[in-house]
């Protein structure tokens, strides 16, 4: 009698888990300004004013332009305290920019500075590191990668069409 075995393929999957720890070298600081006047145009050009000064401040601390970027701005009408009648009696303009510090021994003499050049808000202050964000990227990296792979698939014995699909996915490093 002969001997028959079937072999059925069975998927495997193997995943896995990584943590990077390492001391904070970086930091990212939100700070502004928050002015007001009685007109519109008098709390912007107060408002302008004053960013100026603390943005040449962040420059001149040694932090380059493409790590200042604008994260909020507003202009909001301002009203009396109640009980008095509901009338605008002024307005209130806020403008925030992020600032990524890439020396964190710096910190503390560019919140001086900033405190000095006029910043009245300093709302958030992140420490990271260098390698945890080299880490995150190369995590974007991979999953445009993975993206990538999805949507164009490679089979095996496509011959040149499989290979353009595949290097289609390589193109996004």
């Amino acid at each position: 009698v002969p001997l028959i075995i079937s072999v059925m393929a069975v998927p495997v999957s193997i995943s896995g888990l990584g943590e990077v720890k390492s001391r904070p070298d970086m930091a990212t600081i939100s700070t502004g300004v928050v002015s007001e006047a009685v007109s519109a145009k008098d709390a912007l050009a107060k408002n302008n004013a004053a960013m100026a000064a603390v943005i040449a401040a962040l420059k001149n601390a040694g932090i380059g332009e493409d790590d200042i970027q604008t994260s909020g701005f507003s202009v909001s009408p301002k009203y009396p305290a109640y009980p008095a009648p509901q009338r605008v009696v002024g307005y209130t303009v806020s403008n925030q920019v992020t600032a990524h510090v890439k020396t964190l021994k710096n910190l503390g003499p560019i919140l001086d500075t900033l405190v000095q050049s006029g910043s009245n808000q300093i709302s958030g202050i992140t420490s990271t590191s260098a390698a945890t964000t080299m880490v995150a990227a190369l995590r974007r990296s991979r999953d445009q990668v993975r993206g990538q792979m999805a949507r164009r698939p490679f089979t095996a014995g496509a011959g040149a069409a499989g290979k353009a699909d595949r290097s289609a996915a390589a193109d996004v490093f």
